[in-house]
Order: structure tokens, then sequence, then C-alpha cells
């Protein structure tokens, strides 16, 4: 091992700054992604939970069971981000760097942001979900309308004025149901806005360094591997990788040679640009700067 310019190698390779680990209030983080504080790298080409993990996700958070962590990548490097969850709009920022990126946990904290913040008017999307204060269960609603008063909507919890105005209207009803579903609510609310999840935070270091982190990631998600990265890093309004990778697949499954892994695509496609290491692969596909 060797220090050079305060940075430690080994074997002339750079060891990435230390992870800074934090606990942060999921509603917080919510928010933060809905201003583009957070930006959630295009790696799916939209928010692929089904309905039931969502419910299953906020009764976790409802019964105080843990979640899993978050972790975040610091960086300057400009990757396509979404700006919708499903037909929740959310904020891009400015183009000031770095930013900070979600690598693992998107679909949670997706879903979490849904949830507590949309204000659609489809009334079947997958955010429009109340609490039924009765059964201590979480459902999805098929109608804009007020649901029953023993019901209140998730994104009244984001909205301390309006969920405290809902709260009021339990007053209407008759103990002793009136206190146990005060209780309940009361419950509920805090849990949501007392919730913490740890989050890890990778410092501003390149896509050749963090590309390895990545790819270990083990999560009960969707798994991702360097292809969604390099997908959301090399993105345009005229390219798409796993598009053009699935039509070179296509090609050669007509060819007998079905079944091939896109990183096996990716790593051919880096061997004809000159080389075939991970530096090569990397370089290779985020040497043009994407179009948001």
């Amino acid at each position: 091992m060797t220090v050079r310019n305060g940075n430690q190698t080994i074997s002339g390779t750079p060891i990435p700054k230390d992870p800074q680990p934090s606990v942060d209030r999921i509603d917080e983080l919510a928010r933060r992604v809905l201003l583009g504080d957070i930006l959630l790298p295009q790696f799916q080409r939209e928010f692929v939970w089904k309905r039931q993990q969502v419910l299953d996700l906020l009764d976790s958070i409802a019964r105080n069971y843990p979640i899993g962590s978050l972790l975040l990548w610091q960086s300057r490097q400009e990757l396509r981000s979404e700006n919708r969850i499903a037909d929740l709009e959310i904020r891009l920022p400015k183009p000031d760097y770095p930013v900070n990126y979600l690598l693992d946990g998107q679909q949670r904290l997706s879903c979490i942001c849904g949830a507590l913040y949309w204000n659609g008017s489809d009334p079947n999307s997958v955010w429009n979900i109340s609490y039924d204060l009765r059964s201590r269960a979480f459902l999805h609603l098929g109608s804009l309308d007020d649901p029953p008063q023993h019901q209140v909507r998730m994104n009244k919890l984001a909205d301390g004025a309006a969920f405290y105005k809902f709260y009021a209207t339990l007053d209407s009803l008759s103990a002793p149901d009136k206190d146990r579903l005060k209780e309940n609510a009361d419950t509920l609310f805090n849990r949501f806005k007392d919730y913490k999840v740890a989050v890890v935070t990778l410092g501003d270091m390149s896509i050749q360094d963090v590309a390895p982190i990545f790819e270990r990631i083990n999560s009960t998600g969707t798994r991702l591997t360097i292809v969604d990265l390099m997908r959301a890093a090399t993105w345009s309004q005229d390219f798409d990788l796993i598009d053009a990778i699935d039509g070179v697949l296509e090609v050669l499954s007509a060819k007998a040679f079905g079944g091939l892994d896109r990183k096996v695509v990716l790593r051919a496609m880096s061997a004809a640009a000159g080389g075939v290491s991970r530096s090569r692969v990397l370089t290779t596909f985020a040497s043009t700067p994407p179009t948001r």
C-alpha cells in the first residue's frame, strides 16, 4: 500500500474515499427527492414495483420493521435522471454539481415519496392509498372521493395541517371507537415522521471507482448491474444503451447465439473500441456527455 497526494493506493489502484454514514428520516429523504436534491438515475424505464409490494413496504414502516439502508453517490458525473415516479412529477435540479444520486434503494424511496406526496388526478394511481384505522392495513383506493371516515389518505401525512384537520373529524365518532381510531392515527403519523433509515454516501469519486461498489450491491429488490449504470450515464434522445445491446442480442439469437448476458455484449463493444478492462468499458461509454 502506498499514499500519493493524500490518497491510498493498492498496487497502483486508488482506494475510494471513505463512505460517509448517516441516519435520516424517511419523510425528509422523500422530500429531498421531490425537490431534486436526491436524483434517481434512470436505471429502469419506469417504477417497477407491484401494488402489493408498495403496500408491504408501507406496512413494514408502520410496524417499525427495518427496510434496509440506502446508498447515495455524490458525483459530478451527469446521469440521466427520472422526473416522474409513476404519475408523480418530481423536480430536476439546476445543473449544479456535485449532486446526490440514489444507487441502492430507488424503488423503496420512490414508493415512500409517491405515497406521501402524490396529489394526482388518476383514481387508479398506484399512489392513491389510504390507511384503514380500524384494521390497521394499507389499501389502494379506486376513487378520488374522500374515503370512509375511518380511513386516512397517505398523502395527508406529509402535510401536518391536512392531517390534523382529518384528525379533528374523528371527534364526531362515538367512544370507544373514536379513542381507538385517534390513537391509531396518531401512531401512524408519528411513525412516518420519526422513522429513520441508514444512509451511506459515497464521496465524489469517478464512475470507474464507484462501478465495482455498484455491482456488489445485494438487494432484495431489483438487481442492478454495470449495464444499468452505463445506460444512465450514456443516454441521449438518440441513444439508449440497453436498446442497442438488445438489438445485438436479437441478431445473435437468430444466429443460434441466444442467452448471452448484456454484460458480455458491453464488454465486446468495449473490446472493439480497444480493450476489455473494466476501466476501458467505463471510459468508452462515459466519454460522451448525456442529454438529460
